[in-house]
């Protein structure tokens, strides 16, 4: 089997946690709402989405269905940049209308 060097499993953490920060933000929630909703402190969240701590498999789950994405693109994927551009669009219009 091949197992994931550390460089690897950094650029998941790093993923991870830039996708939660940009997600709540997206969601206009605060930190102190989305560690409610997962029933944690929100000290725990906050170290969650600066990378000083994994969310488990359970609070991933629940963030996924919260913020309406799949559990793999919150991992492998950089998707701020996406999350950045929706945030921008005017509600209910696609991009590049309403500019």
């Amino acid at each position: 089997m091949n197992y994931p060097n550390n460089d690897h499993l950094n650029g998941i953490y790093s993923n991870l946690a830039e996708n939660l920060r940009a997600l709540r933000k997206m969601s206009r929630l605060s930190q102190e709402s989305v560690s409610e909703i997962l029933h944690t402190s929100r000290q725990h969240y906050g170290d969650c989405e600066n990378g000083t701590a994994i969310p488990s498999l359970v609070t991933l789950c629940i963030l996924a269905d919260v913020y309406q994405v799949q559990i793999d693109a919150m991992i492998t994927k950089n998707i701020t940049q996406e999350i950045l551009s929706m945030m921008r669009q005017p509600t209910g219009l696609p991009p590049g209308l309403g500019k």
